[in-house]
């Protein structure tokens, strides 16, 4: 017998993770230690498991290991250093991007 519907469950990342969805999806973080840190950080079996991708790694990782990283401060002020430097190389003029 087919299938008559295909589901795909994703977790769904809390309020306060939210913007590593967009530092994901960015390939910023891939020049950033500190970026690569935070994913790591996230669930390091995850990043493992998908070879270091950020944007599947999202997609994979429990949502109970995304609530108690969403409660974590060290985390959450780690996360903000981060992305305080991703917002900070986005408003640069002098990067090869901005000048061309």
């Amino acid at each position: 017998m087919k299938p008559l519907r295909t589901f795909v469950v994703v977790p769904s990342l809390p309020t306060e993770l939210a913007r590593l969805k967009d530092l994901a999806y960015n390939m910023w973080w891939s020049w950033n230690p500190g970026a690569v840190a935070i994913f790591r950080q996230l669930d390091p079996d995850e990043w493992e498991k998908t070879y270091h991708n950020p944007a599947r790694m999202l997609g994979t990782v429990s949502q109970e290991r995304l609530e108690t990283k969403a409660q974590d401060d060290g985390f959450l002020a780690h996360l903000e250093r981060i992305w305080n430097s991703f917002q900070d190389y986005l408003k640069d003029q002098k990067t090869w991007f901005a000048k061309k």
